[in-house]
């Protein structure tokens, strides 16, 4: 309102409001992606302003802008500005927030870190322009490479604990809940196919998080990516000790005080150094002893499906009939089979592990989908046969309902109440030399990962620096220090 005198009296008229800053101009269809992201945040920021300009007002509180005795000179003061200031901060930190890495400059840091610096590009693939061949840098991993990381990583805990702990709440529909589980985290899988073959770098949901929704984003994703690895890392390697000490039957962890809740595992620890030696040296060697582990785990598990469901098909007599009615396969009903389900997702916790990797992959558009899929389906399929062997050999409620006491079981108790002995040995040696495959893909992406954090400055430059072989060891040594205490 600015003051206008009439016939000696003071009037005030309304002043012509202060334009709010002009927009920035629409943008092409030609623009690039961080040209498009810059002009985003501006557009941002011009709408912020506006909105703060047209609901602000410049007099002191309590006074209407309509009435005729308000001082237009008297402002808020000091109040004012403190609240201009807190408004200037809450919209640079959500600007900051908010902020998305481009495409571009994401696929230029990619071929950048792999010996080029000018390929902002994808070659025919999904290779970055400019990347060393496979044959030159003697580190890329194939289809079966990625296969056998996502098989060896999520096939563990699955069969051989989870089997006997859904069995009592399912009963032999638990194969139906194991199909269940894996039909829902492959909807979860195709976002993975769908990024990691257009974003063909280290991060996984990081980098995706920071491409599409922004820096919080993208930390989240990071954080929870770290304690996804780091935690399931240190839980497999605590429970390999346990089934050690069962095997040799020997306490090997160290009490601290008069209470049994809180120990030492030295076994699960110098497990977890083998683990992150084996990762910190050439790729090219890590990949050979996951892809011969991954091999004997497979070979291990069809050996428990058949010892199940073998002697059920050549001598029915002797075995109960799973599927001879609605009472004995759903002997919870289809609830109690939803609800194995829910307990099941854990068996599938580390297929996107898979999607880490992919900057050291082959033609990792074509690869990732299939490697992606590949180890949710096979995954999916050896757990549901091991659960149906498993229901062969344990019989739960035999058709009547499950009583409360029923309990979990595993595959070393069935064969013991078989009477097979030398199949328990079996399923016991095999299960505590194989579950430390579990421990080190568990660990593999870790450095990756960090290196990822790193490049965008997130976290010091030294999770970033590689030695001649390629490999992140100063940030994978810390990253293994820490995950190990």
């Amino acid at each position: 309102l600015s003051p206008s005198f009439s016939m000696g009296r003071p009037k005030f008229a309304p002043r012509e409001p202060k334009p709010a800053p002009s927009a920035p101009p629409l943008p092409s269809s030609e623009s690039s992606s961080e040209d498009l992201a810059d002009q985003s945040n501006r557009w941002s920021a011009s709408f912020l302003y506006s909105q703060r300009g047209s609901t602000g007002s410049s007099f002191a509180e309590g006074a209407s802008p309509l009435d005729p005795d308000a001082d237009p000179n008297q402002g808020g003061g000091e109040e004012d500005d403190d609240m201009s200031g807190k408004d200037n901060l809450f919209s640079a930190l959500r600007t900051a927030m908010s902020r998305r890495k481009p495409l571009e400059k994401i696929l230029a840091s990619e071929a950048a870190s792999e010996g080029s610096l000018s390929a902002p590009l994808l070659q025919e693939g999904g290779a970055p322009v400019g990347s060393p061949s496979p044959e030159e840098d003697g580190g890329k991993l194939t289809f079966l490479d990625l296969l056998a990381i996502g098989i060896g990583g999520t096939i563990g805990s699955g069969v051989f604990v989870l089997t006997g702990d859904v069995q009592p709440v399912a009963g032999p529909s638990a194969v139906l809940s194991w199909l269940i589980a894996g039909s829902c985290c492959l909807l979860s899988a195709f976002s993975y196919m769908e990024l990691s073959a257009r974003i063909p770098t280290r991060g996984s949901c990081y980098i995706f998080c920071y491409a599409t929704l922004g820096e919080l984003a993208a930390v989240i994703g990071g954080v929870c990516l770290t304690l996804e690895y780091g935690i399931s890392g240190a839980g497999i390697a605590r429970s390999w000790s346990d089934k050690f000490s069962a095997l040799v039957k020997a306490n090997l962890e160290i009490q601290y005080g008069s209470t049994s809740d809180v120990s030492f595992d030295f076994f699960a620890a110098l497990l977890q150094v083998a683990c992150i030696s084996v990762c910190l040296c050439k790729l090219e060697l890590g990949k050979k002893v996951i892809s011969i582990l991954t091999l004997l785990k497979v070979i291990l598990v069809i050996f428990l499906i058949g010892a199940g469901v073998f002697p059920a098909l050549t001598s029915p007599s002797e075995y109960p009939n799973l599927f001879k009615d609605y009472d004995t396969f759903f002997p919870e009903g289809v609830g109690g089979t939803i609800t194995g389900s829910s307990l099941l997702f854990f068996g599938f916790i580390g297929f996107d592990e898979v999607c880490c990797m992919a900057a050291r992959s082959e033609n990792p558009s074509k690869t990732m989908p299939r490697a992606i899929a590949g180890t949710l389906i096979g995954a999916a399929l050896l757990s549901s046969l091991a659960q149906l062997s498993l229901s062969y050999l344990v019989d739960f409620g035999g058709g009547e309902g499950l009583d409360d006491d029923d309990g979990g079981t595993n595959f070393e108790d069935a064969f013991n109440n078989k009477g097979w002995i030398a199949a328990k040995y079996i399923a016991a040696v095999g299960e505590v030399a194989l579950l430390p495959l579990v421990v080190l893909v568990s660990f593999m992406p870790q450095p990756e990962l960090l290196a990822a954090m790193s490049e965008d400055s997130l976290i010091p430059s030294v999770f970033r620096e590689e030695d001649k072989n390629g490999v992140f060891r100063k940030g994978g040594l810390m990253a293994g220090g820490g995950l190990g205490l």
